[in-house]
């Protein structure tokens, strides 16, 4: 999700490929009642013409790496928790 914030304005309107460690993400659009969050998540994803495909994290080193990047020394310390700012930013701007 990160990366679609990121790159929107070059993404919309391309079909995209999303490669993902996180398996809930290729069921999202099954879900029968989703929460408010998932809800704010799948509105945002709809803006994209994208197919989603599972590999798990030991098999996708770079997506792995990629996501691990926090854990060097002394990051927390200096920016607040991303996720937390990332998921609501979305819903916020879905609601």
């Amino acid at each position: 999700m990160e990366g679609l914030l990121k790159w929107e304005d070059k993404l919309l309107g391309h079909h995209i490929h999303v490669v993902t460690n996180h398996k809930a993400l290729e069921f999202l659009q099954g879900i029968e009642r989703p929460s408010h969050c998932q809800i704010c998540w799948y509105k945002y994803l709809a803006r994209f013409k994208y197919n989603i495909t599972y590999v798990p994290g030991k098999l996708n080193k770079v997506a792995d790496c990629l996501s691990r990047y926090h854990e060097i020394d002394n990051y927390h310390d200096e920016i607040p928790d991303y996720d937390m700012i990332l998921k609501g930013m979305i819903c916020h701007s879905l609601d």
